[in-house]
C-alpha cells in the first residue's frame, strides 16, 4: 500500500480543506473498502426496506452478511498476503509482466478455497435452506474476490477509481434491494441484491487493475505452480495472516456459542447484545487506519528504503546506526501522533456512548460493552500497526507469534468474562488488545534498535526466499 500512500500524500498537499479530507476518505476506502461498503449497504438497505420486511428478516440479512464477510476474510487472508508479497517483489525488480499471472492464480486459488470453506461451515454447521445457503456462499465468494483484487489496487495508485468502484457498487446494491423487496423476496433475496452490487464493484476494480497491467497470461498452469511455490516458501506469512483473522473474530465466535448466543429463524447463530456494540466500536478505528496508510506506513517505507540504499552503497556502520536511529525516531513520532488522535476520538466516543446507543436504537445495557470495545479498538490499532510494520523487516515468524498470542488471549479472556457474567462482557477483548498492542510495540522497538543486524540477516536470507521468481 505504500505506493498508493505516496499518491494520497500528494492530495493532502493540494490547497483547500477538502483535499485533505478526500485523501483520508480515499485511504479509508482502500484499507477498509468492503467493510465500509457492507456497513453502509446494511444501513441503507435496512432503511429503505424496513416498512416492507420484518425485523426478523432484516436480522437474517445482516447476520448472513456478517458470516459471508468473516468467511471471506479467513479464507483469503493467506492468499492476499502471499500475493501482495509476490507483487511487491515483482514491482521492486520492475518485472511488471508477472503481476497479471499472480492476480490470475490468486483468484483461481482463492475463490474455490473460499467456496469450499463457506460450504463446509454453513452447510454442516447450520440448518440453512438451500436458497439462503447458496446466496450466502455466493456473497462470501464475491467479497473474497474483492479482497484479492483490492490488494492489487495498491499497486495502481488510482485512488479515485477504487473509491468510485465502491460507490457505484453501493448504488447498485440499494437499487437491487428495492427491486427485490417490491417483488416480495425475503432475506435471501436481499443477500442476492447486496451481492449483485458487490459484483459491480468487483468488475470495476478488476478492469482498472487489468488496465494498469495489460500483460497476457501465456502459461496459466505455470502461474499456479509459481504461486504454489511462493506459498510454500512464505507459509509462515500465510499462517500468520490466517491467525490474525481468527484473532479478530475470536471473541465474536466465543459469544455466538455461549449462553448469550441466539439462533435466528434462518438457522444462523449470533450474539446481538455483544455483536452490535463491538461492530460500532470498530468504526472508531477507520480514521486511524486511513492515517496509517497516509503517513506512518508510507513514511516508514521511505526511510527504510533510504537505509537499504545506503547499505548497498557500503555506508559505514556509524552512518547506518544514525539512519536506524532516525528511522526509529520518525516511526515513534508518527505512531504516537496517530495514536493520540485515536485516543481523542475514543474519549469522545466513550463520553457520547449513551447518545450513540440511543441514536442507533440499541439497548442501554450495551453502553459498557460499547465503551470497552472502543478502548479495545484503540489498542487493536496499535497492535495492527506495530505487527504489520514488522513485515517490512521480513519478520514473518514474529508476526505469526504475535497474531497467535492475540488469538489465545482474546479467546481465553472472552471465555472467562462471559462466565463471570454480563457486567464483564467486553473486558476480555479490551484486555487482550491492550496486552497484545503493548507487546507488539515492544517487539517492534527492539527490532528497530537492532536494525543494521536485522537488515544484514534479511539480506542473507532474501535470495532463498525469492526462489519462486526463477520459475
Amino acid at each position: 500500500m505504500a505506493g498508493i500512500g505516496f499518491e494520497l500524500q500528494k492530495l493532502t498537499r493540494r490547497p483547500g480543506l477538502f483535499s485533505g479530507l478526500s485523501a483520508y476518505g480515499h485511504a479509508a476506502m482502500i484499507v477498509a473498502g468492503p467493510w465500509i461498503f457492507t456497513i453502509l449497504a446494511i444501513a441503507l438497505i435496512s432503511l429503505v426496506t424496513q416498512f416492507k420486511l420484518s425485523l426478523v428478516e432484516l436480522a437474517d440479512f445482516r447476520v448472513a452478511l456478517i458470516y459471508a464477510f468473516a468467511l471471506s476474510l479467513f479464507s483469503t487472508a493467506p492468499i492476499v498476503i502471499i500475493a501482495t508479497r509476490m507483487v511487491s517483489d515483482l514491482i521492486h525488480l520492475k518485472t511488471f509482466e508477472g503481476v497479471t499471472s499472480v492476480l490470475f492464480s490468486a483468484l483461481g486459488v482463492g475463490m474455490p478455497l473460499n467456496a469450499a470453506i463457506a460450504y463446509l461451515v454453513l452447510a454442516h454447521g447450520f440448518d440453512l435452506s438451500p436458497g439462503f445457503l447458496a446466496a450466502t456462499i455466493f456473497s462470501s465468494c464475491v467479497i473474497a474476490m474483492i479482497w484479492i483484487v483490492l490488494a492489487f489496487c495498491g499497486a495502481i495508485r488510482d485512488y479515485l477509481a477504487i473509491t468510485m468502484g465502491f460507490l457505484f457498487g453501493l448504488g447498485g446494491s440499494i437499487t437491487f434491494a428495492i427491486v427485490a423487496v417490491r417483488n416480495d423476496f425475503a432475506a435471501a433475496g436481499l443477500v442476492w441484491a447486496f451481492t449483485l452490487g458487490l459484483c459491480i464493484t468487483l468488475f470495476l476494480l478488476l478492469v482498472r487493475v487489468l488496465q494498469a497491467f495489460p500483460h497476457p497470461i501465456l502459461r496459466p498452469i505455470r502461474a499456479f505452480g509459481t504461486f504454489g511455490k511462493a506459498a510454500r516458501q512464505h507459509w509462515v506469512l500465510g499462517l500468520g495472516a490466517m491467525t490474525s483473522i481468527l484473532a479478530i473474530w475470536a471473541d465474536k465466535l466465543v459469544m455466538w456459542f455461549s449462553p448469550y448466543g441466539e439462533t435466528l429463524p434462518v438457522g444462523l447463530v449470533h450474539a446481538p447484545l455483544y455483536d452490535s456494540a463491538m461492530f460500532v466500536a470498530y468504526l472508531t478505528i477507520i480514521p486511524s487506519l486511513a492515517a496509517f496508510i497516509l503517513h506512518l506506513e508510507t513514511n516508514f517505507f521511505l526511510h527504510f528504503q533510504t537505509f537499504t540504499d545506503k547499505l548497498r552503497k557500503h555506508a559505514t556502520l556509524r552512518e547506518l546506526n544514525e539512519l536506524a536511529a532516525r528511522l526509529s525516531l520518525n516511526t515513534h513520532k508518527a505512531l504516537w501522533s496517530i495514536l493520540m488522535i485515536q485516543a481523542l476520538l475514543c474519549l469522545i466516543a466513550v463520553l457520547m456512548a449513551p447518545l450513540i446507543i440511543e441514536v442507533l436504537g440499541m439497548k442501554f445495557r450495551q453502553i459498557g460493552i460499547l465503551r470497552l470495545g472502543i478502548v479495545g479498538a484503540l489498542f487493536q490499532f496499535l497492535f495492527l500497526a506495530a505487527s504489520s510494520m514488522l513485515l517490512f523487516l521480513n519478520q514473518s515468524r514474529l508476526y505469526f507469534w504475535l497474531q497467535l498470542g492475540f488469538l489465545v488471549l482474546t479467546a481465553s479472556f472472552t471465555i472467562i468474562t462471559q462466565i463471570l457474567g454480563q457486567q464483564f462482557l467486553g473486558y476480555g477483548y479490551c484486555l487482550a488488545s491492550a496486552l497484545s498492542g503493548l507487546t507488539a510495540v515492544l517487539v517492534l522497538e527492539r527490532k528497530l534498535q537492532n536494525l543494521p543486524y536485522v537488515i544484514f540477516s534479511l539480506a542473507a536470507t532474501r535470495s532463498h526466499e525469492n526462489d519462486w521468481m526463477k520459475t
